[in-house]
């Protein structure tokens, strides 16, 4: 399959070499791409082509090409690392999960009733700030009064 084509094609090494967590390996003093390596690419391809398939989307909202490109490349860059401080949130405060649905949840509805009726970018990000704030409050207040029961 893709995979097996794509093995030969960037010269991965055989899943039998200990890769150790590196990106390239020697073997038999050729280098080659680790089977860790190969899965970076296949994840970094997907991003890139992720962002593709959202510039037509983008180019609707701002027909300015420059600005296009750069917000692309830039969440390209940041998606990864937000999925590491949101799942780390989650851990930290457990009421986030609700938060995060009723987000969703408005998202939703405000991209399906689009054509029915307008809801103003101040009162979408006031939706947001509150209910990520009331989570972290609630998510708070309960940690404290089990640290106190404890």
């Amino acid at each position: 399959g893709f995979i097996g084509k794509l093995r030969k094609i960037l010269n991965v090494a055989p899943d039998s070499v200990d890769h150790q967590g590196k990106l390239l390996v020697k073997v038999d003093g050729k280098t080659m791409i680790s089977v860790l390596g190969l899965c970076l690419v296949v994840v970094e391809w997907m991003d890139i082509v992720f962002a593709m398939d959202s510039i037509p989307a983008v180019l609707a909202v701002a027909p300015e090409p420059f600005l296009v490109f750069t917000s692309n490349i830039f969440a390209i860059l940041g998606l990864r690392s937000l999925f590491f401080v949101l799942e780390k949130a989650i851990h930290q405060f457990a009421e986030i999960k609700y938060a995060l649905a009723v987000i969703l949840t408005f998202i939703g509805v405000k991209l399906v009733g689009h054509h029915y009726f307008h809801i103003a970018n101040w009162i979408s990000l006031t939706v947001i700030v509150v209910c990520l704030a009331l989570a972290i409050g609630v998510s708070l207040a309960r940690q404290k009064a089990r640290a106190s029961e404890a």
